[in-house]
């Protein structure tokens, strides 16, 4: 619907745009596999009364994205009261989800996969890994307050900012490669933002993330100069 970005396309060679249309419709049918399943696990967690909230990726398809496959992700995180791990474990069982082991095991998540399809979610059960954060699992479910079509909750953009900030620095602390949709996301979510700035700078002061803040809010500026003035 933008003129100037079909006008840009047009003037791309013809064999950049098939690679962009074939890429485009794995991602669409992948993205048709992961609701069949996804559906499968809203089903199960819905009948057995657990709460939980959809986290990142998939969080994010409700908030910027407004077509699933443009987003490409091959797992999917969620997040749940630590006091309902083992259920949710026994039910992605169920449903034909294999634990992924880890040697450590992750000290806050359990990651399941589904082999026949090369899939994976991701629960997490706590947030306050590697960095001492202030978080608890019960209060960050209860700020997961918009709720899907489909009657899953997702968190506001705010929450989201925040939460996508301590992944990032998360990733950069654990030597990970970044990739740069993380940094448009960054930036995306903070055009979003639900608050005030000085809200959300309170909102990181009481959850420990007001360093990470100050940190991203630099990289905006100087990834996007002018975004942040006034």
């Amino acid at each position: 619907s933008d003129p100037e970005a079909q006008a840009y396309l047009r003037s791309w060679p013809d064999a950049a745009k098939q690679t962009l249309t074939t890429a485009y419709r794995h991602s669409w049918i992948f993205a048709e596999r992961r609701n069949i399943l996804m559906s499968q696990v809203r089903q199960e967690l819905h009948n057995h009364q657990i709460p939980y909230a959809l986290h990142k990726g998939l969080g994010y398809l409700y908030s910027m994205y407004p077509d699933p496959a443009i987003r490409m992700m091959n797992d999917v995180d969620i997040l749940i009261g630590e006091q309902d791990k083992e259920r949710v474990y026994a039910l992605l069982e169920k449903i034909g989800l294999e634990r992924f082991v880890i040697d450590p095991p992750h000290p806050c998540a359990q990651l399941f996969q589904l082999r026949s399809k090369k899939f994976f979610i991701d629960v997490h059960h706590r947030i306050s890994w590697p960095h001492q954060t202030r978080i608890p699992a019960s209060h960050i479910l209860r700020q997961a307050s918009i709720r899907t079509p489909e009657g899953e909750f997702v968190f506001r953009s705010t929450e989201q900012f925040l939460f996508h900030i301590y992944h990032m620095c998360k990733e950069q602390l654990l030597r990970k490669h970044i990739p740069l949709r993380a940094y448009m996301e960054l930036r995306e979510l903070f055009l979003r933002l639900n608050d005030s700035l000085l809200s959300v700078t309170h909102r990181a002061k009481r959850w420990g993330l007001h360093r990470m803040l100050n940190l991203s809010l630099w990289l905006l500026e100087s990834s996007y100069p002018g975004l942040l003035s006034p």
